[in-house]
């Protein structure tokens, strides 16, 4: 690869913000676009960084090309913040940068105001609207097959081949999904929305799910209970 291409990649292409360094924190700065990365100043040394994200997952690429170094961070978590903290943690320690922000302290902060959202958006009265039965069931779609969406306790689940959602209200029929890992939720993280379908008598038919960022909502059919009940 031609090293004018990795300067123009990694070099500053685009303003994403004008952003100003804090009394606190001089030498962090700037916030711009190259081909691909994001142009930063952290601390006085130049970064080029990109995140990534997919289902289960959260990582960050830095680069610092002033000082070779490069640094990868790849965690087993939804939508996290840990990447870049234990990025700046490694960088404050490999290039010995003042110390100007308690990470860990960071995190239980993010944590907690990740929760209080999601209590937020959790409403007593939205747990009533339906009984959770009627939306257990079997729901198919000719291209991305079928799973099964059950009640245990007092919550509803999908049951996935490779993983189980936990089922969160927050609007009528509409519930955000969160991953269950060894029986326990993920609350911190939430994964995708379902939409439960309503014919005119009010029954649910179907749901819609959001499997591809890039693409509208699948539509998957429940199978009716009649059918069930004459397969078995």
């Amino acid at each position: 690869m031609p090293s004018t291409y990795i300067k123009s990649a990694t070099g500053s292409q685009m303003v994403v913000t004008g952003k100003l360094p804090k009394k606190s924190d001089t030498g962090t700065f700037m916030n711009n676009y190259g081909y691909g990365w994001f142009a930063k100043a952290y601390k006085g040394h130049y970064r080029a960084d990109h995140g990534g994200g997919i289902d289960g997952f959260t990582s960050d690429v830095s680069l610092f090309p002033a000082d070779d170094l490069g640094i990868v961070i790849l965690t087993n978590q939804n939508r996290s913040a840990l990447p870049q903290v234990l990025r700046n943690i490694v960088v404050d320690i490999l290039l010995d940068t003042p110390e100007t922000e308690d990470w860990m302290a960071f995190l239980e902060k993010y944590a907690q105001r990740q929760t209080k959202v999601q209590e937020a958006k959790t409403i007593e009265s939205i747990k009533s609207v339906r009984a959770l039965e009627q939306y257990t069931g079997t729901y198919t779609h000719k291209g991305y097959g079928a799973f099964k969406v059950v009640k245990e306790n007092d919550s509803l689940f999908v049951k996935l081949p490779s993983k189980t959602l936990w089922l969160n209200p927050v609007q009528p029929n509409v519930f955000e999904t969160y991953n269950v890992i060894d029986n326990i939720v993920e609350s911190k993280y939430q994964d995708k929305s379902i939409n439960f379908i309503t014919n005119f008598e009010g029954e649910i038919f179907g749901l819609k799910i959001e499997l591809e960022r890039r693409l509208d909502p699948i539509v998957f059919n429940r199978v009716p209970l009649e059918k069930k009940q004459a397969d078995q």
